[in-house]
């Protein structure tokens, strides 16, 4: 037997250990929550499934009312949930192909706006884009009464579109199915941008003749992260809760979870749901994964150094020449105009017709039209420090302060200094919690009195150093000969990929709540961190596995450079993970996005949660995820320079 081939004696023992290490832990958790369950008098059962679930749901799809069962309203949300799924991931390839090929225009008007489009849908979290839609068209729109008339028969108001006095697709519908298929557009332009843009023989080759859709050598590159983005889609169907749209998190996993407090029960069922959805589209996906990789191996450029064919672009360039002029000119012309037309309508809004002086609501209405950024900028340390005790807002500059210092160590040439700074850097995930939090000399802060900034900050700075931590130990676990060790890796990844992050914070808080021994709990932040954390990790895996792969043997250290290589290979994945953590953190209890607004409204004679708090979340997040993406870029500068 050939070493490290997982049959010798050694490896029996490590899989042996690993087996028993994880059944201890399976058998202590076990006996603690049998030991919780049992004190609090809590019994499993899922006789309720059959009684009348008590509570309606709007446009069920089948026969449904507050008489029928809760296993009746978990259809009805499975129902929903599908048919929000196909809507929106037919939407977002139609949004994520128009994008995509008009950033590829020969336009520069064109293709800025598109890249500035794909950067907005991107960097702004998918929960603040939902309620960024929906708020308008239940505030903005008439109510039923008043319908306004857009085709004869059908109307628009409040409650969504109407023929006649039908509700066609009620107005939570419509906010999600624009917010979904514009976040998940975003990102399939990009793919397709991506890949068109590298594909070896050019634009001209790899889009069809028609110039819609990409051609055959280019579709087998898109696939499988485009599939990968519809199982995004169908998982972000489950915050359709925050808006009233009663999927399967709103309906066996929400209000029947609550009425009935069979918490095991529930959230196993609706994690069964959704991964009957999302598990067959990712073994489609490494199906496809698999195929790709084995023909790059064939054609001998697994390792990376394929480039970009020079000719090809040249051909490219070539072929937009000789386009009818007036036509793109037109075009562009076109959008353009109304780009600028809808630019000007929203920066009257924003900051022409705003009002940045009012005491309360009313008074800010009477000043203006325009936004009331009066509710967010008249007490910044208030919005900025929450509710933190005010004699130690200094920690909380401190620990800002840290935060951007130890950024600098990776950016240095190589040298003691930076050696240093490395070792501070990662060490500052342990002081700015100890700052934050208090104890060992410091006085303790309850998170509860954290702002929505700070509770940000904790999210993404211990966030990262677990994620990374854990991912990569998962990337080398499932690339292991044990099979035992790949196999829990693998598992893990699977299902964690496949379940939407709302479910999965709050079965991680369940289950770790009734695991730990009775008198011992944690904070809900720590719970939320260690929940997005074993999310993000698993994305990491995901991101390091082809870098890993093209890993040549590293057993004597001496390919530095090689080493490098893989790093740089890595980063954007990477970055788009430290990207994902950013904008997850808006899903921690599904409602923290309004946590600043709900402790600091009052304060200020503010007792309406407006728009206003939503887009100033949007243009945060942002700023956020473009400032990490523009670290990531210097970073792998400094990756290729040494």
């Amino acid at each position: 037997m050939r070493p490290g081939d997982g049959t010798g004696a050694g490896a029996f023992w490590i899989q042996a250990g690993a087996l028993l290490v994880l059944l201890g832990v399976l058998a202590i958790g076990g006996y603690n929550t049998s030991d919780n369950l049992r004190h609090i008098g809590y019994e499993p059962s899922f006789d309720f499934l059959w009684e009348p679930s008590g509570y309606t749901i709007d446009q069920p799809l089948i026969e449904y009312d507050e008489r029928s069962s809760h296993a009746r309203a978990a259809v009805v949300g499975l129902l929903k949930t599908l048919l929000l799924g196909a809507v929106g991931i037919v939407l977002a390839s139609a949004v994520g192909i128009a994008l995509g090929l008009m950033r590829l225009s020969g336009s520069r008007a064109i293709s800025r706006l598109a890249a500035g489009l794909m950067e907005v849908g991107r960097g702004v979290p998918i929960l603040v884009q939902i309620l960024v839609w929906h708020h308008p068209l239940v505030h903005s729109l008439p109510r039923p009464a008043d319908a306004w008339e857009i085709l004869p028969g059908l109307s628009i108001s409040n409650g969504g579109l109407m023929a006649e006095e039908t509700v066609l697709l009620s107005s939570a519908f419509l906010a999600m199915c624009v917010a979904l298929s514009f976040y998940t557009g975003a990102f399939i332009a990009e793919i397709v941008h991506r890949a068109v843009r590298t594909h070896r023989s050019g634009r001209l080759d790899a889009v069809s003749g028609v110039g819609i859709w990409p051609g055959p050598s280019v579709r087998k590159t898109i696939l499988p992260p485009v599939i990968y983005q519809y199982m995004e889609l169908i998982k972000n169907c489950s915050l359709g809760l925050a808006v009233g749209y009663m999927e399967i998190r709103g309906t066996i996993g929400g209000i029947s979870l609550n009425l009935t407090g069979q918490v095991l029960v529930c959230l196993p069922i609706a994690g069964a749901l959704y991964l009957a959805m999302t598990l067959p589209l990712a073994a489609l996906q490494r199906r496809y994964e698999r195929r790709n990789l084995e023909a790059l191996w064939d054609r001998g450029i697994a390792d990376g150094s394929a480039a970009v064919s020079c000719a090809g672009e040249e051909r490219t360039e070539q072929g937009l020449k000789h386009q009818r002029q007036w036509v793109r000119r037109a075009a562009e012309l076109a959008v353009v105009a109304v780009f600028v037309a809808g630019l000007f309508s929203a920066l009257d809004w924003l900051l022409f017709d705003a009002v940045l002086d009012a005491s309360n609501w009313q008074e800010c209405r009477e000043k203006g039209d325009g936004a009331c950024w009066a509710i967010v900028v008249r007490d910044p340390d208030a919005l900025f420090y929450g509710l933190y005790p005010d004699g130690l807002h200094w920690r909380i500059d401190l620990a800002l302060g840290l935060l951007l210092v130890v950024l600098l160590p990776p950016l240095l040439p190589r040298g003691r200094v930076r050696s240093a700074g490395l070792v501070l850097t990662a060490a500052s995930p342990i002081v700015m919690v100890w700052l934050a939090w208090g104890g060992a000399g410091l006085d303790p802060v309850a998170s509860v009195k954290f702002s929505a900034v700070q509770g940000l900050l904790l999210f993404v700075v211990l966030g990262v150093a677990l994620s990374l931590s854990f991912g990569l130990l998962l990337a080398v676990a499932r690339r292991s000969t044990l099979p035992v060790i790949s196999g829990m890796a693998v598992a893990f990844v699977e299902v964690v990929r496949s379940l939407p992050v709302p479910l999965l914070l709050l079965s991680t808080s369940v289950m770790v709540s009734y695991a730990l021994p009775p008198g011992i709990g944690l904070s809900s932040l720590l719970y939320a961190i260690v929940g997005l954390s074993a999310i993000s990790a698993a994305s990491v895996a995901d991101a390091l596995a082809p870098s890993l792969e093209r890993l040549p043997d590293q057993r004597n250290g001496q390919d530095a450079s090689a080493l490098s290589q893989t790093l740089r290979d890595a980063l954007p994945g990477l970055t788009d993970c430290v990207i994902e953590l950013v904008r997850n953190t808006t899903l921690a209890g599904l409602f923290t996005i309004l946590h600043s607004a709900l402790t600091v409204r009052g304060a200020f004679g503010f007792y309406v949660i407006s728009i206003e708090w939503f887009v100033a979340y949007a243009l945060f997040f942002l700023v956020l995820c473009s400032s990490v993406r523009a670290y990531a870029g210097l970073l792998a500068r400094r990756l290729e320079h040494g």
